[in-house]
């Protein structure tokens, strides 16, 4: 009964955490999408790619050390824009971003990304790693503020 309790108290919370905002704003939905390779960037990054010029560029980066990369997948820049980001460099693997919520008001939109680590319990391997996320969301003026919450695995069972 208490692994069940550790599992579902932090998801509860997290559910009436993202409600209330919700209260506040819209849900803005979002696709998130696996980009090949990576940026090795050492400090936190975004990019926000609006044009097929941009999203070219980006993905001549991200392919550079992929051997044989699959030719450019198309996106529709007319309705969507690309946001892609990173936390930055970390010292061993099994690191991730995952986007945690977006939520739109009259205002602005809010994008909450959380960055897990592996708890105390979890095997990770000693490599540099650059976890990174990317995803598509509506084409917008309004601006974007950008939310980063850290959470650890529970990799205790």
């Amino acid at each position: 009964m208490k692994r069940f309790l550790r599992k579902i108290v932090p998801v509860m919370l997290l559910t009436v955490f993202c409600y209330q905002n919700a209260l506040a704003a819209d849900i803005y939905s979002h696709i998130v999408l696996d980009l090949p390779g990576r940026l090795e960037k050492t400090e936190p990054w975004v990019k926000i790619i609006k044009t097929h010029e941009e999203w070219a560029q980006l993905y001549d980066e991200l392919t550079l050390v992929v051997s044989e990369p699959d030719p450019l997948p198309g996106i529709d820049f007319e309705s969507f824009q690309l946001i892609v980001g990173g936390i930055g460099v970390k010292s061993s693997g099994g690191n991730s971003l995952v986007v945690d919520g977006i939520f739109e008001s009259d205002h602005d939109i809010t994008i909450y990304v959380l960055d897990v680590t592996p708890g105390a319990h979890c095997s990770a391997i000693t490599v540099i790693d650059y976890p990174m996320t990317a995803f598509l969301i509506r084409k917008t003026e309004k601006p974007l503020n950008f939310y980063v919450r850290h959470a650890k695995m529970d990799c205790s069972e």
